[in-house]
């Protein structure tokens, strides 16, 4: 059986965990943070302590990257990993695959969920792809579609987006063991970027929509909560919203 490397934090980390241990599959390593809280968008375990009472070598940041580069495993995976990885990480690897949080080539970048939910999507996913020294462009394994609701906050569309990535990965390593991975270009021409949330993006502009706001909101809860300019130390959660159609746009 191939050497699988798994690279990721709480949360879709924690999804991604327990597919492979359900499926058979057991990483040789974890390697993620060391974090200071809990995880703030959902209710999850400590993803260390998972691993650690399955047996599985944890290790952080740059020193299990070098750890990579000297074991040589054959499968690295990767969901919202914190660091972009150096082509000596995976170079070797018979497959470096990198499990993102949105339909790609759109919505590149380090906050696709926020933007997704902001700009009033009706669909995001999870795209399975290379890895690249360029993040977010290399060819696609897979992808996968999920829906998103007039509901959605950035903690119920993490938890949903969490478990299809756990379940992806299983599919992304059975095509790997079945040599039947096809890879496929990006269409770049297509392709958005977003930046990742600042405190400057948390900001709540007066001048918007009643909608807009109650997006911002959404896409903002249960974590970090959007702010009024200058009000960094006072964060507005959503609680609760339903826009009537009918309602004005002003506010």
């Amino acid at each position: 059986m191939d050497r699988v490397v798994l690279l990721s934090l709480a949360g879709f980390g924690n999804a991604v965990l327990r597919a492979l241990l359900e499926s058979g599959t057991k990483p040789i390593a974890l390697v993620t943070r060391k974090e200071r809280f809990s995880y703030p968008y959902y209710h999850e375990n400590n993803i260390e302590t998972e691993a650690e009472s399955n047996g599985i070598k944890i290790m952080y940041g740059a020193d299990g990257e070098n750890y990579i580069a000297k074991e040589l495993p054959e499968i690295l995976l990767m969901s919202t990993y914190h660091r972009i990885l150096k082509p000596i990480v995976y170079s070797h690897c018979k497959y470096a695959i990198n499990f993102h949080p949105s339909l790609l080539p759109r919505y590149k970048g380090a906050s696709p969920i926020y933007w997704a939910l902001r700009n009033g999507e009706s669909k995001t996913g999870v795209t399975a792809h290379l890895i690249t020294e360029k993040a977010d462009v290399g060819d696609i394994v897979a992808q996968v579609e999920v829906p998103i609701t007039d509901f959605d906050t950035q903690g119920t569309l993490r938890k949903k987006l969490a478990l299809v990535t756990g379940k992806l990965a299983v599919d992304v390593l059975r095509l790997v063991k079945t040599n039947s991975v096809k890879p496929v270009s990006q269409n770049l021409t297509s392709s958005t970027s977003y930046p990742k949330v600042d405190d400057t993006t948390r900001e709540i502009d007066p001048s918007w929509s009643t909608l807009e706001i109650e997006r911002h909101l959404r896409a903002l809860s249960p974590f970090p909560g959007a702010i009024r300019k200058g009000q960094i130390d006072q964060p507005i959660y959503l609680l609760s919203a339903q826009l009537n159609q009918h309602q004005p746009n002003d506010c």
